[in-house]
């Protein structure tokens, strides 16, 4: 009977009424080690991930990350697709003799490359990555034909014109061959971000639409880095002496011919005298999210990011994302990202104080905790936001706060909700009760409680209650 069944179902597979699909053939396995940067590549190394393309800088037909098979160890197991899928799926495979560009990313960053010709049926080759440098410019060979398409050009070379040699584009991670030395909104890559350039690009990113250049789900970061650069007079330059990340790297030059005492200084909008130098470690942007903690099913819930401003910055602008499931009544003066699921507000160049108004609406069957996530930046640097991080409901904060001595005398540990203020109320007739002291819960719900109140009273309760915002 198995015997008659296998027969009808290859009679259907060679029907003319059926679709037409040809049976896959065994598959290429490539396999091997991995060494960057002078360390070999384990199986932790989860963010380095090999690809199959049939183009140097082509689609990927196939992929490992490390780490995803455990078998494989600290080897990548790379299994390439013979070209006998249904046309559909014809892209994710290659014929024998096929030559591909088998690719290492560490992150989106290429870190090598290597040719290799597909074989023939259930072929297993090893092929290893290192840093052969074979004609000694610095620069390994695999790097050099992802990018440059060949060993022609030089360590000092400059292909792309963006102002950043070959040497560096490799030690920072960035494109030789593209001018990704220049900041995004920079369109016409001419070293000035002019109004409309700011316009689109800021437009762009309150509105959650893709950029042309990456990164292009653009980060705040990076729009409080082009306004920064605007307002200070436009001209920027690529510095590599303050990071070697982006967007910081970018800083603000004087306009070509201007005269300038004592470095890199001129000019801004406001008539001040600006510098490329780091910016002073003491934080100029303060976000607090005010609100109550608690909120009730299906009914609305106010929260408010206090901006406090001092000297030192330009232009900031703040983020904030919905809990999941829950839906926006407004956004105040801000607007609303539907792609990505958050209100955003600036960016500002007044460096004025100001309240960010968000009104959301819980869901009627919400219960539970759940996060409030909201970002600050100012001038390309991220600030984190204090204040309320959870909000739930009365019945889950009432499970969850636990009031516990910490062995020390009047001295009481609270595990609770983060963000949260609580107060020590004290009583020696379990009657009259009054506040003893009050704290705010660390991010991890954690807050320490004291009584110190003297002389101490022969006979002490305490309780705990959520305090004010």
């Amino acid at each position: 009977m198995r015997t008659l069944i296998r027969l009808f179902v290859l009679v259907l597979l060679a029907s003319p009424a059926a679709p037409r699909a040809a049976l896959p053939e065994p598959y290429n396995l490539l396999y091997g080690a991995i060494e960057m940067d002078g360390h070999g590549v384990t199986a932790a190394d989860t963010n380095v991930t090999v690809e199959a393309r049939r183009l140097p800088t082509g689609a990927t037909i196939a992929s490992y990350r490390m780490g995803s098979q455990p078998s494989a160890t600290n080897f990548y197991a790379l299994k390439v697709r013979l070209e006998s899928p249904a046309p559909a799926d014809i892209m994710k495979a290659a014929s024998s003799g096929t030559t591909l560009y088998i690719t290492v990313l560490q992150g989106a960053t290429v870190k090598n490359q290597l040719e290799y010709e597909m074989g023939t049926r259930g072929a297993v080759m090893r092929l290893d990555f290192g840093n052969i440098d074979s004609d000694g410019d610095g620069l390994p060979d695999g790097w050099e034909q992802a990018y440059l398409l060949g060993l022609q050009s030089g360590a000092n070379d400059d292909p792309d014109g963006d102002g950043v040699n070959n040497r560096e584009e490799y030690r920072l991670g960035t494109n030789p061959s593209r001018a990704d030395a220049r900041h995004p909104a920079d369109l016409d890559q001419d070293w000035v971000v002019s109004i409309p350039e700011l316009a689109n690009y800021y437009g762009a990113w309150k509105r959650g639409q893709a950029w042309t250049v990456a990164p292009t789900n653009i980060t705040l970061e990076y729009v409080t880095r082009a306004t920064y650069l605007w307002e200070q007079g436009g001209n920027y330059k690529l510095d590599l002496t303050i990071t070697n990340g982006a967007p910081l790297w970018w800083v603000a030059a004087p306009a070509p011919g201007t005269p300038v005492a004592g470095g890199d200084s001129g000019s801004a909008k406001d008539g001040s005298l600006f510098s490329a130098g780091p910016i002073d470690p003491n934080c100029p942007l303060a976000v607090t999210t005010l609100g109550s903690v608690l909120y009730q099913a299906g009914q609305a819930i106010t929260l408010t990011n206090h901006v406090s401003v001092r000297t030192g910055m330009r232009t900031y602008a703040v983020e904030q994302f919905l809990p999941e499931g829950w839906q926006l009544v407004s956004a105040g003066n801000g607007v609303w990202d539907a792609t990505n699921n958050k209100a955003k507000w600036g960016p500002y160049f007044d460096r004025a104080d100001r309240d960010l108004v968000l009104t959301v609406l819980p869901p009627g069957a919400a219960q539970g905790q759940f996060p409030l996530t909201s970002v600050a930046s100012y001038d390309g640097h991220r600030v984190p936001v204090a204040g309320v991080r959870t909000v739930t409901d009365a019945a889950s904060l009432a499970s969850r706060m636990q009031l516990q001595p910490t062995g020390e005398a009047r001295r009481w540990g609270l595990t609770a909700l983060p963000g949260a203020t609580f107060v020590l109320e004290a009583s020696s007739d379990l009657q009259q009760w009054h506040p003893v002291s009050q704290a705010p819960a660390d991010y991890d719900g954690l807050a320490e409680l004291v009584d110190t109140e003297l002389p101490p009273p022969p006979l002490r309760f305490y309780r705990v209650r959520l305090g004010q915002p």
